[in-house]
C-alpha cells in the first residue's frame, strides 16, 4: 500500500471507502476526492485447495476481514466517518452473500 497522506484540512473534504474482496485477501483504502490514497490496509483470507484442483474461501472470513480493515483505515486516516460519502466494493465473484446498506 502507498504511504498515507494527511487528510484535507478544509471542511468540504470528501472521501471514498474502497473495498476489494480479492482472491489473495481483502484490501481496503480511504481515497480522497482528489484520487489520493489516504490510508490502506489488508487482511489475509485463507484459501482451501480442493483435491480436484479447485479452491474455496470462507465468505464470512472475507467479510470479517473487510470490516476489520475498514475500521483500521478509518482510524489511521483520521478521516471523520461523516466525510466518507461513498463505499465502493468489488469482488471477482459474487460469493460474499451479504448486501451492503449505507
Amino acid at each position: 500500500m502507498p504511504q498515507p497522506i494527511p487528510p484535507k484540512s478544509h471542511p468540504s473534504a470528501r472521501y471514498i471507502l474502497a473495498i476489494d474482496l480479492g482472491s489473495g485477501g481483502t484490501k481496503v483504502a480511504i481515497v480522497a476526492d482528489t484520487g489520493a490514497v489516504v490510508a490502506g490496509a489488508d487482511e489475509t483470507v485463507t484459501t482451501f485447495l480442493l483435491p480436484d484442483g479447485g479452491a474455496e474461501q470462507d465468505p464470512e472470513e472475507a467479510w470479517r476481514g473487510a470490516k476489520k480493515a475498514a475500521k483500521k483505515v478509518i482510524k489511521e486516516s483520521r478521516v471523520s466517518p461523516e466525510d466518507i460519502v461513498a463505499v465502493a466494493c468489488d469482488s471477482g465473484v459474487d460469493s460474499l452473500g451479504h448486501v451492503l446498506f449505507i
